[in-house]
């Protein structure tokens, strides 16, 4: 979850029905049983903060460098 988006500034702090979209999302991927664990990757602090309080079970900051609009998916 990129922190510095450009097209609707901080998009995943955004509130719907009072919970936020990073909630939304890892409620909806815990829901489908799908995955053993819940991983984010983020450039944000808050966001990293927020996921991990919405039970994300492991948040990976990662460098600016890969969090830019032509940065690889795998680099």
């Amino acid at each position: 979850m990129r922190g510095s988006s450009k097209g609707v500034k901080n998009k995943h702090l955004r509130k719907i029905n009072k919970k936020t979209l990073i909630w939304h999302s890892i409620f909806q991927a815990k829901k489908s049983n799908l995955f053993d664990k819940i991983v984010v990757s983020t450039d944000s602090r808050e966001i990293q903060r927020i996921s991990l309080q919405s039970g994300a079970d492991k948040v990976f900051i990662r460098p600016q460098y890969m969090a830019r609009d032509h940065s690889p998916k795998l680099p």
